[in-house]
């Protein structure tokens, strides 16, 4: 019988997702993904964790309850940093000792990546070793894993008889539809074509960073901001949108660096922010308003 594994589908699995799932299948696990994101998994994590964390990290919470009971073990990676000179997010970095506080009981499996450590490899590897007991399987899966992925970027279509809108977020809100409240579903019944974020490729949000004075120092944040810069400079993106969670300090300061640059290109600018007390009605009612203002500028 395989052993198993869960994986809450929330925060970094939106971006890192499918590389841990065959890291795991590789070496012989059966990947138990918790549900997708509902009512019942919000409330749950809002009652578990404390109170000063941002939405998506309320969020895991309840992922981590939806996967106790059904898995043998949960996977909880620390990322600290993924770019030279940048950290992640502080929860981020200390998610896995929060989830151990909170759920002793659990056994989490909490590799750490920090591309400024040369044993990052070795680490995983010794993982990936203890785990399978095999070490053709463990070579397989830690290769897989570090292999060079290739991104494959959809073409930015951009319609001239629609209201063109750059949505900016991180990948864990724009892709979480129950945080972002079906965002794109909304836009498009008011027909406007979205661009978003994770539409962008690296090169892209390298190249509009290098418009700061001095490098970022969060490595997500920097693709906000990439895409902010990239939408606010376009001509034909008639307005920008910003996701951002209550509470979280890099997603507040970068807020600042975008408002201001959205203002000096005379870009309209709409930042919306997310926590477990926002109601539908209201956000909708703001994304209306939005929309009228760009097509009275049309």
């Amino acid at each position: 019988m395989k052993k198993n594994i869960g994986i809450p589908k929330a925060l970094l699995f939106h971006k890192y997702g499918d590389k841990w799932k065959n890291f795991f299948n590789i070496l012989g696990y059966s990947v138990i993904l918790s549900n997708e994101t509902n009512k019942v998994i919000l409330n749950e994590g809002v009652k578990r964790c404390i109170d000063e964390a941002c939405l998506p990290v309320k969020v895991f919470y309840g992922h981590i309850l939806d996967l106790a009971g059904r898995v043998n073990q949960i996977f909880v990676p620390r990322y600290i940093s993924t770019e030279a000179k940048t950290k992640t997010c502080p929860k981020l970095i200390g998610l896995p000792d929060m989830i151990r506080n909170n759920f002793p009981s659990l056994r989490i499996v909490s590799p750490a990546f920090n591309i400024k450590k040369k044993s990052e490899k070795l680490s995983l590897f010794l993982l990936a070793l203890k785990l399978s007991k095999s070490p053709i399987k463990a070579l397989k899966a830690t290769r897989g894993f570090f292999y060079p992925y290739k991104e494959t970027k959809q073409r930015i279509e951009l319609d001239p008889s629609k209201s063109n809108i750059g949505l900016i977020s991180h990948a864990y809100v724009l892709k979480d539809n129950y945080i972002n409240m079906d965002i794109r579903d909304i836009l498009k019944s008011m027909d406007v074509n979205v661009i978003g974020t994770e539409d962008l490729s690296k090169e892209i949000l390298d190249k509009e960073n290098d418009k700061l004075n001095k490098p970022l120092y969060w490595s997500y944040e920097k693709e906000v901001l990439g895409s902010a810069y990239y939408f606010a400079g376009n001509d034909r993106i008639d307005g920008v949108i910003h996701l951002t969670a209550f509470s979280c300090g890099p997603d507040s300061v970068v807020a600042e660096i975008i408002g201001d640059y959205c203002r000096k290109k005379n870009k309209p600018y709409l930042k919306l922010m997310l926590d477990e007390h926002t109601g539908r009605a209201g956000f909708i009612t703001r994304i209306e308003a939005f929309f009228d203002m760009l097509q009275s500028r049309r």
